[in-house]
């Protein structure tokens, strides 16, 4: 309810009324998923009968205050960057949580963590070398800034206290048969046209459930993202693919999540009629099946144990959103972290 008030598709009035256990619990979920921010002024405007106490508001406003300074540092970050790049006829799109961040009603309270970039030549003719080479050659050059080249689909630097992923690929293109061939379509559509961002968001949250876990934050910014782009999508097309890589149960669960706890109905895609299904990935999204915590980087060995029993315990998220064999998506990931050992610990 909090969340539907928040992006105005709700009342806060028929709140029920919860005990400081309950409302604690609440607090450390919605921070969990990254939207204590998005929620902590519809926590303020509750009826006095349903208001959790002082303490528990204030937890809510400080979470808020976090969201807002660092928000302005990142998004002056960002214009620093763009400013630096076009300098070097290199042109800057924002990938992911600065890009979402512009469909929510006060951006400022869609927190994200680093700024993911996508780098292009500003005029239209032949380069020898590919644009985020360039960048990354200039950001070593010109600000003598460390780059990392040990992911798979990007590189990294650190600029004014933010972590920036400069990206080459859209998805990681050794952890899945599949792709290669995905990259392709996305690399064939304009960078963050409704086209591409029903392809990438989709199959950026598919791999990220399917994999580890997702956050509620992950569904608000695909219904936003479908309330203000989704009638420019040529959903035929984008449905075919989905169902080409074995999508689509996965984008119909999501469907109806949104419908029976957001409050949105999508006009565009279809809705899975299996409720049980629904619910065991609305648990999985909240709390996790897999609830063990991921030991310290140094214990190598039951940091390697945890993850391969993430993955096997995972198996049916994986089936969910792709019709490659688990087996065969676990053998290309392995063989993509043995070509970037650092990852392997990630």
């Amino acid at each position: 309810m909090l969340v539907r008030a928040a992006l105005g598709r709700d009342s806060i009035e028929n709140c029920p009324q919860l005990s400081e256990a309950e409302w604690q619990e609440l607090f450390s979920l919605a921070c969990r998923h990254n939207i204590a921010a998005l929620v902590a002024e519809q926590v303020g405007r509750l009826p006095e009968l349903v208001r959790p106490s002082e303490d528990c508001c204030l937890q809510f406003v400080a979470m808020q205050g976090v969201a807002l300074s660092e928000f302005h540092h990142k998004r002056k970050v960002a214009q620093q960057l763009q400013m630096f790049f076009a300098k070097h006829q290199l042109k800057v799109d924002f990938l992911k949580g600065f890009r979402l961040c512009h469909y929510y009603p006060r951006p400022e309270l869609r927190t994200f963590s680093d700024l993911d970039i996508f780098l292009s030549y500003a005029e239209k003719e032949s380069k020898q070398e590919p644009a985020w080479k360039v960048g990354d050659d200039w950001v070593e050059k010109e600000l003598g800034l460390q780059v990392h080249r040990d992911i798979h689909h990007h590189t990294t630097f650190d600029f004014a206290g933010v972590h920036v992923e400069n990206h080459f690929d859209f998805i990681p293109q050794y952890g899945s048969r599949n792709a290669k061939d995905y990259e392709r379509l996305l690399k064939a559509l304009p960078v963050n046209s409704p086209d591409f961002n029903a392809l990438f968001l989709m199959r950026h949250m598919a791999g990220h459930f399917a994999a580890e876990h997702i956050s509620v934050r992950h569904l608000v910014d695909w219904m936003l993202f479908l309330q203000h782009d989704g009638e420019q999508v040529h959903w035929d097309k984008i449905k075919e693919i989905y169902d080409t890589f074995g999508m689509t149960p996965f984008v119909e669960t999501v469907s109806g999540i949104m419908q029976t706890y957001l409050g949105y109905t999508c006009p565009y895609l279809g809705v899975s009629s299996d409720e049980t299904l629904r619910e065991r990935v609305v648990n999985e999204i909240l709390y996790g099946e897999f609830s063990d915590d991921m030991p310290d980087p140094s214990q190598v060995v039951k940091r390697l144990s945890f993850k391969w029993k993430r993955r096997w315990q995972g198996r049916w998220k994986h089936n969910l959103c792709s019709n490659t064999p688990w087996i065969v998506d676990l053998c290309y990931a392995v063989a993509a972290k043995i070509m970037k050992p650092r990852t392997i610990l990630h």
